[in-house]
């Protein structure tokens, strides 16, 4: 995860920082960590956005995976 000031940033900053980590994983088991963790200054809607990318990223690999599984199975 990029820099903890994107999640108080927020905004396009935060959606490409996210971006970038589940691009650059995909295809591999990955825990999304985030580092030095959420700052006090985090704004809500930027955790709430952050937490809605990663787990609907999650779940477009999972039917990907299952969509090939039923190509190759």
């Amino acid at each position: 995860m990029p820099s903890p000031i994107v999640i108080k940033i927020g905004g396009v900053a935060l959606e490409q920082g996210v971006h970038d980590v589940l691009a650059g994983f995909a295809g591999s088991p990955h825990v999304f960590n985030l580092g030095h963790g959420i700052t006090p200054e985090a704004k809500i809607e930027s955790v709430e956005t952050l937490v809605r990318l990663v787990t609907s990223f999650q779940t477009r690999e999972t039917e990907v995976d299952r969509f090939l599984g039923l190509l190759v199975g």
